[in-house]
Order: structure tokens, then C-alpha cells, then sequence
């Protein structure tokens, strides 16, 4: 889904942006940037984790 320059950033929240210069300009809150920022790190672990764990049944340790 396109949104314009002038909605959140977020994909899920089509409220206006805050503007501004801050770190959170393009989304409509800061509350709305933490998210963004928490589901893209829950995306990075599950991917590094699915990595982690297709590389460990292919080459198990031995002990």
C-alpha cells in the first residue's frame, strides 16, 4: 500500500506526520516510531534466528 508524504510512516497508521527534524518526523508520534522500530527488530531476530537454525540442522555440532 502507497502512502503519501504526508501520512505516517508506519504502514499500519495513516495519520498525519509530526514533521519536524527529529527522529521521529515521519511518523505521527514518537509512539508510533518506537513501534516501527520494535517491529523491525522482532523481523531481524526471527530472521537471524530461522538463519541460526537452518545452518545448525545442516552442520550440527558434535560434542
Amino acid at each position: 500500500m502507497a502512502q503519501s508524504d504526508d501520512t505516517c510512516k508506519r504502514s499500519t497508521c495513516s495519520k498525519p506526520r509530526q514533521g519536524g527534524t527529529g527522529q521521529y518526523s515521519a511518523f505521527c508520534s514518537t509512539e508510533c516510531g518506537l513501534k516501527h522500530e520494535h517491529v523491525k527488530a522482532d523481523a531481524r531476530d526471527a530472521r537471524r534466528d530461522a538463519e541460526r537454525g537452518s545452518r545448525d540442522r545442516h552442520n550440527p555440532r558434535r560434542f
